[in-house]
């Protein structure tokens, strides 16, 4: 199992993190996430609707990592899902 979550660790790094930090600014995207975890303490309350991610959706490298994280990571949660419910 631990060398499953390195490998799901290692995906989102690779994946996700790379190509995300290369092609956005995520201020806003941080604002809004330190908002909601700190129940509006901290943060701001930003709407992030499709106009905020339609152009980073069009780095070819972007959207196809997120693709690929998406199909990799319901490959992996069932069997996670499945152990959770067992013990």
């Amino acid at each position: 199992m631990k060398s499953e979550e390195d490998h799901y660790r290692f995906d989102i790094e690779e994946l996700i993190d790379k190509s995300l930090f290369a092609a956005m600014d995520l201020t806003e995207l941080i604002n809004r996430l330190t908002c909601y975890m700190n129940e509006g303490k901290e943060g701001q309350d930003i709407t992030l609707n499709e106009e905020y991610f339609a152009g980073y959706l069009k780095n070819g490298m972007l959207k196809n990592n997120f693709i690929m994280t998406i199909l990799k990571f319901n490959t992996t949660n069932t069997p996670m899902t499945n152990m959770t419910t067992m013990s």
